[in-house]
């Protein structure tokens, strides 16, 4: 019922009452979509084949409640925003980002897909800060995974980058200098890839910087 009472049938137009309606309809819509119901997740891709090219807004809104759904609207809707803005480089940064948040089980799989793509130019910081940053700082769940495939991923990316751009490796290595937030496990896990990073040849010295600091306060 929220949702449906906030839906507008009017044209987009920027005012207050507009843009009220639409966060408490794509509150609505995450809520629902939550429930994995096929007849809201069908709602949801239907507000967003409806706003694709009109409601930047809703678009993103829905294809955000989609990403975390295992099913073939969101394969579809994340094919046709890209289709639909791939020459907009801001834009194909958030299509990056909502992919890496997912919480699927298999979203570290894609993120490491996305990388191999040629639309993904580790080159260029905002789209290493889009994907590979946003999966590691705000996926936590997935990337503090107990199996510790998302420390080697992003130690990975890090030695990576190094011989690229060695300020964005040094700030893409502060989630595994933040081990001592975590249980014993993880923390060990974090350590060592941490320590591989710190024995690759001509490292950097903002990377070093970085991590031998943080590996100091092992030895204190």
């Amino acid at each position: 019922a929220l949702y449906a009472a906030n839906e507008l049938e009017v044209a987009y137009q920027y005012d207050m009452s507009q843009v009220a309606s639409r966060a408490l309809m794509n509150i609505a819509l995450s809520y629902l979509t939550s429930l994995e119901v096929p007849e809201f997740i069908a709602k949801a891709k239907q507000q967003f084949d409806e706003s694709l090219k009109s409601n930047m807004t809703n678009c993103l809104s829905a294809l955000s409640v989609l990403s975390h759904i295992d099913c073939l609207e969101r394969v579809e809707a994340l094919s046709q925003f890209y289709d639909q803005w791939q020459d907009e480089p801001l834009v194909i940064n958030m299509w990056f980002t909502i992919q890496a948040v997912a919480s699927l089980d298999h979203v570290l799989a894609s993120v490491i897909d996305i990388t191999k793509q040629p639309f993904f130019d580790v080159k260029n910081p905002n789209n290493v800060y889009a994907l590979v940053n946003s999966f590691a700082s705000n996926n936590l769940s997935k990337f503090h995974d107990v199996s510790g495939n998302g420390y080697a991923f992003l130690a990975q990316m890090v030695m990576r980058l190094d011989t690229i751009n060695p300020m964005v490796a040094a700030r893409l290595v502060q989630p595994l200098t933040q081990f001592a937030q975590y249980d014993e496990d993880r923390k060990k896990m974090m350590c060592q890839q941490l320590k591989k990073i710190s024995v690759v040849k001509d490292l950097s010295k903002n990377v070093y910087e970085c991590i031998s600091k943080s590996l100091l306060t092992i030895q204190e």
